[in-house]
């Protein structure tokens, strides 16, 4: 049981992992999974009214269904909403993780109407000795998801770069389209990393699909172009 909490942490962790390696991440992934484990006792606890009155079993489904069909709605249209993150220290993460997941407006009502729906459906049946273990793998559930790196999946984007011996560099993407491009204008501004990542927007035709948002890439690729030109420096 678990799952990437609902709300913006999971879009938070991906800037956190950009801006600040893997380590802040797992420690906002930590922080985000411990508030889980307290809505997932509040939802143990709230979802047992539920089930002491049987009469309201057929009126929780329906709001269930509403509450799940209202998430996914405010999830489309947010979409195009940037994530604010704060230019904190990695040991700010911590932090950050916990007050995200506190006023999360998502994280109880999630769990409540999750809990709820499994015990009426009678898919789970919970006392007091499978309570923590239940609690506990939805804790587990959403670190392992906000820190794992998904290396099976289509990448949703990446960039890579060489450098000749006379000095040519080259740099290209995938994940642009439905095949890798050149970002002939990074290369141009390649002595200027921030100019170069922002220059590589012009040499690609952004989009919308499964694994990511057009804004999302947006973001994204002139991260990547700038930590592709200091790995390069980095090993001339």
């Amino acid at each position: 049981m678990g799952s990437v909490p609902p709300g913006a942490i999971n879009l938070t962790a991906i800037k956190i992992s950009l801006d600040k390696g893997y380590r802040a991440v797992v420690s906002f992934a930590l922080a985000a999974a411990l508030v889980e484990f307290a809505y997932g006792l509040i939802a143990v606890y709230g979802s047992g009214f539920f089930l002491s009155h049987p009469g309201l079993n057929g009126l929780f489904e329906n709001i269930t269904v509403a509450v799940f069909l209202a998430m996914g709605i405010g999830y489309f249209f947010q979409q195009a909403t940037p994530a604010t993150t704060s230019g904190a220290k990695r040991s700010g993460s911590f932090a950050k993780g916990i007050m995200l997941s506190i006023f999360n407006p998502l994280g109880i009502p999630f769990w409540l109407a999750y809990t709820s729906f499994l015990q009426v459906r009678q898919w789970i049946h919970l006392d007091p000795s499978t309570t923590f273990f239940y609690v506990f793998g939805i804790a587990a559930g959403a670190f392992a998801a906000l820190i794992r790196p998904h290396t099976h999946d289509y990448t949703a984007l990446a960039v890579s770069g060489a450098r000749a011996q006379d000095g040519t560099l080259r740099l290209a993407a995938t994940g642009t389209g439905s095949w890798g491009a050149r970002l002939p204008s990074a290369e141009a501004a390649a002595g200027d990393p921030v100019a170069a990542g922002e220059a590589a927007l012009q040499d690609v035709t952004l989009h919308d699909d499964a694994l990511a948002s057009a804004w999302y890439r947006t973001k994204v690729l002139p991260v990547l172009v700038r930590r592709v030109l200091a790995e390069l420096k980095e090993s001339a």
